[in-house]
């Protein structure tokens, strides 16, 4: 079963770029099946390591709280942040035991960039991207880009933030692929983040990816 799930932390980048609905989908239908997996298969050895052992104890924290809290429904969302320890390893488990998993994870996570950046470059060239959403403007006309996020400005902070895992691909790309034009590829991939991330007038983002740089 989990040869045919675990494919879904593939889609796992896109869906991060159009809201929380479907990004948490993928945490609890992978967390659940691996759940089950875990029992199924005597999967436990996975678990025994420091990451989820101080997982659990912050989730103990968390529950803790919330039973001394007044408002017990606090509980529903305690007790589901289980869901993200179990994911963490159920990623653990698919990039040890798959051996492509970390290549086509990296390929996602670059396909999405590539799309997000094209798309915010055609919305401030002709005003509108792919979706037909139109290009952003404050009250004194100044622009700003923001892709397939439509009005709210949050392009630049998946482009920042997700910057890191985007140069972890290229290496394990790199690794895997010997090819002497990739080097040219992902410096203009670089590039146009960096103009991105200025063009979407996020000040915390182009505050984030001048540190990281």
């Amino acid at each position: 079963m989990i040869a045919h799930y675990h494919k879904l932390i593939y889609f796992l980048p896109i869906a991060l770029a159009t809201g929380p609905f479907l990004p948490d989908l993928i945490v609890v239908i992978c967390s659940t099946l691996f759940l089950i997996d875990t029992f199924r298969l005597k999967l436990f050895k996975y678990y025994n390591n420091n990451f989820f052992k101080v997982f659990l104890i912050f989730l103990f924290l968390l529950n803790l709280s919330s039973f001394f809290s007044i408002n017990f429904v606090s509980f529903k969302y305690t007790l589901s942040y289980l869901r993200f320890g179990v994911f963490s390893v159920f990623v653990y488990f698919v990039l040890v035991n798959f051996n492509n998993s970390k290549i086509f994870l990296s390929y996602s996570i670059i396909f999405t960039f590539v799309f997000l950046i094209i798309d915010a470059l055609i919305q401030l060239i002709f005003g509108k991207n792919i979706f037909l959403f139109d290009l952003q403007y404050y009250r004194d006309q100044l622009f700003f880009v923001t892709s397939i996020f439509n009005e709210e400005k949050k392009l630049g902070s998946y482009l920042s933030r997700l910057f890191p895992l985007f140069l972890i691909s290229y290496i394990l790309i790199k690794e895997k692929i010997s090819n002497s034009k990739n080097d040219l590829y992902f410096s203009i991939i670089i590039i146009l983040t960096c103009s991105t991330i200025l063009l979407t007038t996020e000040r915390v983002s182009i505050f984030l990816i001048t540190i990281f740089l």
